[in-house]
C-alpha cells in the first residue's frame, strides 16, 4: 500500500471536501493508481475561492463545518497530492 493512502487525512467531512476539490478540477486521481491524488496546478488563491464557492452553493448557507475547518481539510488533502504519480514515476525508472 502506498504511503499516500496510509497518511491521508480522514474524518466525517474528508470525502465531501475531496469531492469539492475534484468538482472544481483542483485534483484528479492517477488513472493507474487510483489512490494517488494528483494536484492539477490551479493557482492557490483561485482554488480556495472556487472550492469555497462550491461549498457555499452546495450548503445553501447552512454550513455543517466552519470555513476555517473546511480550509484546514483542503490544506490537509492538498498536502498529500503530487505533481505526478510517484508510483508511475518509480515504474519508469
Amino acid at each position: 500500500m502506498s504511503r499516500t493512502k496510509d497518511f491521508m487525512p480522514d474524518g466525517i467531512y474528508y470525502e465531501d471536501v475531496k469531492n469539492y476539490l475534484f468538482q472544481i478540477g483542483a485534483i484528479k486521481t492517477c488513472p493507474i493508481h487510483g489512490n494517488i491524488l494528483i494536484d492539477r496546478g490551479l493557482d492557490e488563491r483561485e482554488m480556495y475561492a472556487r472550492v469555497t464557492s462550491a461549498y457555499k452553493k452546495d450548503c445553501s448557507g447552512d454550513l455543517p463545518i466552519s470555513y476555517s475547518a473546511f480550509h484546514e481539510l483542503v490544506q490537509d488533502i492538498m498536502r498529500y497530492t503530487f505533481d505526478a504519480c510517484p508510483e508511475c514515476r518509480h515504474a519508469m525508472e
